[in-house]
């Protein structure tokens, strides 16, 4: 996860797709890096799945989210991850289980496909929580 620490660090602008397992796996490896990042104004999206999460991840997001150009939404519905850098690179992996094959790319097609992926998921979810819990409206 090294590959992502100093791109996260740096980053003025970042987007993540990211399933329940993956977003426990960045937010336990990658915290500091997300939190200088958005200590420093960047602005940092997530969607991840509306499920419980590790309670050190609910706890570590709860402190991230004081941070205003901090979001997350609780509406993916798949096991796809995309982190969408600086609007200039990409990392996209398959979660399947066992492990996390990935593909990092600055490729101009791959990172339009991604940012439009990320961008319609993004739209399509009305709901943008502290938490991870549904509301009625959600459900």
């Amino acid at each position: 996860m090294s590959r992502l620490e100093k791109p996260i660090t740096t980053a003025h602008n970042c987007e993540m797709m990211l399933p329940k397992n993956t977003l426990n796996f960045i937010i336990f490896n990658l915290y500091e890096a997300l939190e200088t990042a958005a200590s420093k104004n960047a602005k940092i999206q997530i969607i991840t799945q509306k499920t419980n999460l590790n309670p050190t991840t609910e706890r570590k997001i709860t402190k991230l989210t004081t941070y205003p150009n901090f979001e997350i939404k609780y509406n993916l519905t798949n096991e796809i991850s995309i982190i969408i850098l600086n609007q200039e690179e990409v990392n996209i992996g398959l979660t399947d289980g066992n492990e996390i094959p990935n593909l990092w790319t600055n490729n101009p097609q791959i990172l339009k496909l991604s940012q439009t992926t990320f961008k319609t998921q993004w739209n399509n979810t009305t709901t943008n929580q502290n938490n991870n819990n549904p509301t009625e409206e959600e459900e």
